[in-house]
């Protein structure tokens, strides 16, 4: 909320990209993630698409992958580093 206000943009923008990037930083999944925002947000926004929504999901998610380590919620997920 805080973010969406500061930087000018709308809550409900900024609500569902926290959304999508939490999950792919927690689960190690960004496409997954990026998918699921597409599936969920898109087809209530037909405005989203036309304003950038996939492009900010897609750095949302690979952003949050990237910085949130190397560990999963998953414990038995394999990483192929780990192979």
């Amino acid at each position: 909320h805080s973010l969406g206000l500061a930087l000018g943009v709308p809550v409900g923008l900024m609500a569902a990209l926290g959304f999508v990037a939490v999950f792919a930083g927690a689960t190690k999944t960004p496409i997954a993630s990026f998918i699921m925002a597409i599936e969920l947000f898109a087809p209530h926004s037909p405005d989203a698409m036309r304003g950038g929504f996939v492009i900010y999901a897609a750095i949302a998610c690979f952003v949050a992958n990237a910085v949130s380590g190397s560990s999963s919620i998953y414990r038995s997920q394999k990483h192929a580093e780990d192979e």
